[in-house]
């Protein structure tokens, strides 16, 4: 449907960044990552990292996959903030070196 020609034309709101990390700090482990929207202000991360014993390696076969859920509101000072964290780990082992779909985690919700 075309839009009208008198519509009024609307901005973006402001950017808003949260003060949590909700990644982990070792940049030389982290594989991949995929923010999923699951819908009322709610919302599941999935991080890939390469198992401890796996660091540095061009091929992690050891891997951890870190399960996040959380939802954002503003706080009193109207700053964005996590609540109702839930966070879980799985590690997973490949039986061999032919899986490359660890570089891109995926998530979805229905």
């Amino acid at each position: 449907m075309p839009v009208a020609a008198d519509a009024e034309c609307q901005t973006m709101p402001a950017w808003k960044l949260g003060q949590e990390q909700l990644f982990y700090a070792d940049r030389k482990r982290h594989l991949g990552a995929t923010l999923l929207s699951m819908g009322d202000s709610r919302y599941c991360l999935l991080e890939c990292v390469a198992h401890e014993d796996q660091a540095g390696k061009d091929y992690a076969a050891h891997r951890v996959y870190h399960v996040t859920t959380f939802r954002l509101k503003y706080d009193k000072d109207g700053e964005l903030r996590t609540s109702r964290r839930l966070a879980r780990s799985y590690e997973m082992t490949d039986a061999h070196e032919l899986n490359e779909s660890y570089k891109r985690p995926v998530a979805f919700w229905m």
